[in-house]
């Protein structure tokens, strides 16, 4: 029953993020030069990102209330931690059998399994929030007091205000606690996290090649 828990809960995970893909999609296709098209595409985005807040409210709401009931914690299950030396060469021999991607491409509609960080391997990341949250657990044990400035460096502050990190989860959408008081924006997209995975490995000024990525297969998914 929570193997079937687990897959339905990532499933509505991911089918949040294909929303947020398709919103990106819709909003790259209008003409902004026409004031009536980007007039329309703006009234569109704000009742869309209005209605997905909604759906993470409720999403979450029923996940948490499933969890309890089956004795479940999502969160600690959706962050892989490091694994022992052993099991980490076992996985990389096994992403090693798939196709490695790079944070330079583009993952719109795509599904992750894995990523190698470092040279360590984390596989069953089934949605690319799973992905972002590991990695910035491992930047947290990289570097605990660059992590903690996160909430406080412009860097992550866009020309509108928005954040990525925050001390306080109300200056955001949809938040998780990531270490101390600092919380993620995870209302993104897949091709949002990519690009913010890559704005926070240059400020701990890694290079984006330091990750690898590995998708997932159908058959995976139909598994």
């Amino acid at each position: 029953m929570k193997d079937k828990i687990k897959s339905i809960l990532s499933s509505l995970e991911e089918a949040k993020e294909n929303l947020l893909s398709l919103s990106d999609d819709i909003w790259l296709s209008i003409n902004h030069n026409d004031n009536k098209e980007l007039q329309e595409g703006i009234t569109f985005k704000t009742e869309f990102n209005n209605k997905l807040t909604d759906l993470d409210r409720l999403s979450a709401e029923i996940a948490v209330l499933v969890e309890q009931f089956a004795g479940m914690n999502k969160e600690a299950e959706e962050v892989k931690e490091k694994p022992e030396t052993k099991e980490n060469e076992r996985i990389i021999k096994e992403l090693n059998t798939r196709e490695p991607h790079t944070l330079d491409e583009d993952f719109m509609y795509k599904r992750p399994f894995g990523i190698v960080f470092q040279g360590t391997a984390y596989k069953d990341l089934n949605t690319w929030r799973s992905v972002y949250l590991t990695l910035l657990n491992q930047l947290k044990e990289y570097d605990m007091s660059k992590f903690e400035t996160l909430a406080t460096a412009e860097e992550f502050i866009s020309k509108r205000g928005n954040t990525l990190f925050s001390n306080s989860e109300h200056d955001m959408r949809f938040s998780r606690k990531v270490g101390g008081t600092v919380y993620a924006e995870l209302n993104l997209s897949a091709n949002s996290l990519r690009d913010a995975m890559k704005k926070v490995l240059n400020y701990f000024g890694l290079d984006v090649s330091e990750v690898t990525v590995y998708l997932r297969e159908d058959r995976d998914f139909q598994e």
